[in-house]
């Protein structure tokens, strides 16, 4: 099975450079809005038989731009990360906080104050997974939408072979296109990274993101 993961598009929050968990659901912003429908007239996502999307209305909103014609399957564990006492904060003010230091340190282990760790997020992104896998019987390609650290925790702990640091920025509207055996997934939990989506579509620099100013 072919399962391509989207990242929601721009809000005003991503604009800022705010931190954006499952407390806080910000729409699309209007520019946002009309980048993601200019980026898909001009570099339209494969066809998929299903669509899944987190709960967060910026996915809901992103999902329906790129397939309309889909209805959409909910999916809970598909959230963003719970950010806790971050959530609503400038990132640039986070990056300086004394536990925000320790994040290298301690790898999966790091926990956002009053929030989730990386590990449980790669935990309930795995768990969301087995979800899709059940309903999406029968299906040869699916999309999933939801949100760049989802992404980033799940792939960290199934990929076969590693994301550079580069291939693991995932900017606002944009994607991966992966492959996974439905029959295997209990077992070994592995996804085949197949490249970067939509296909020909110029990815901003990860220098450019709001969010990797210092850290």
């Amino acid at each position: 099975m072919k399962m391509v993961f989207i990242r929601h598009g721009t809000t005003h929050l991503n604009q800022q450079g705010i931190f954006c968990g499952e407390s806080v659901d910000p729409p699309l912003s209007v520019d946002g809005a009309t980048e993601l429908r200019s980026l898909v007239s001009d570099h339209p996502y494969p066809g998929v038989d299903r669509v899944f999307s987190s709960p967060s209305l910026r996915c809901r909103m992103t999902a329906q731009i790129i397939y309309p014609q889909h209805s959409l399957t909910i999916i809970d564990n598909l959230r963003e990360m719970a950010f806790g006492e971050y959530d609503g904060k400038l990132s640039t003010d986070v990056h300086q906080t004394p536990h925000w230091q320790l994040r290298e340190q301690q790898g999966e282990l790091f926990t956002m104050p009053g929030g989730e760790s990386y590990r449980q997020v790669s935990q309930r992104m795995i768990s969301a997974i087995e979800e899709i896998l059940q309903e999406a019987n029968g299906c040869s390609q699916i999309a999933v939408v939801t949100h760049s650290l989802a992404i980033m925790w799940l792939f960290k702990s199934t990929l076969t072979v590693p994301l550079t640091r580069t291939e693991s920025f995932c900017p606002n509207g944009m994607g991966y296109l992966t492959e996974l055996n439905p029959h295997d997934w209990t077992n070994n939990h592995k996804i085949i990274y197949l490249g970067p989506l939509p296909e020909g579509a110029k990815r901003p620099d990860m220098s450019q993101s709001p969010y990797m100013g210092k850290k």
